[in-house]
């Protein structure tokens, strides 16, 4: 279900409304989301084919995609989790081997890979058979997303050919989220209510 605006809000506005939101849900019902996230995204085919996944560490409220790392770990599948560099001050993709062994608490709270984990290529990570799972604060059925405004996910999708998609629950797709230049979009946005999407030809 869109959540539909009386009146175009900022991003900021929108920002603070989705983030309440979200603060707000049970436990519970986050876990019954991330079942029903990770269930949908198991059987498309840009899952299947891809070739390395890259994920994300759930915080405050997030889908949680730990089901998922579970399958490529089985599956032989390669893992990119994000690592905030200090020196750069921002974010760079990096190997994992397993969910568990090698991830540690990072900056803001967030698990991300320990210090002996390998920062990814720019070349492999432009590979189209990287999948993306991109968390948001919001998303519209246009492909634009709503995060944070520090844009560390837009500089990490630089570039990227692989399918980019958005992770949600169902409540966080919007009518409309204002949009930049800068704004990377969104191949497909996957919520616990449906799987939208927006862009085939990656």
């Amino acid at each position: 279900m869109t959540l539909e605006l009386a009146q175009p809000l900022t991003k900021h506005e929108l920002r603070r409304r989705l983030v309440a939101e979200r603060s707000a849900l049970d436990p519970r019902d986050v876990e019954l989301a991330s079942t029903r996230v990770c269930r949908s995204i198991l059987v498309i085919p840009e899952y299947e084919r891809a070739s390395a996944v890259a994920l994300y560490s759930a915080f405050a409220n997030e889908v949680n995609l730990e089901t998922l790392a579970r399958d490529c770990e089985r599956q032989g599948k390669r893992m990119l989790l994000p690592r905030f560099n200090e020196g750069g001050g921002a974010y760079e993709m990096v190997w994992i081997d397993a969910w568990d062994a090698d991830r540690i608490p990072g900056r803001f709270g967030i698990f991300e890979p320990d210090a002996r984990c390998a920062v990814a290529s720019p070349v492999k990570l432009e590979e189209r058979s990287v999948l993306w799972l991109v968390p948001g604060v919001g998303f519209d059925r246009f492909g634009n997303r709503l995060g944070f405004g520090k844009g560390y996910y837009d500089r990490l999708l630089d570039n990227v050919r692989g399918c980019r998609v958005g992770i949600c629950h169902g409540f966080q797709i919007v009518e409309k989220i204002p949009s930049t230049a800068t704004d990377v979009p969104m191949n497909m946005i996957v919520s616990d209510q449906e799987v939208c999407r927006i862009d085939s030809s990656v």
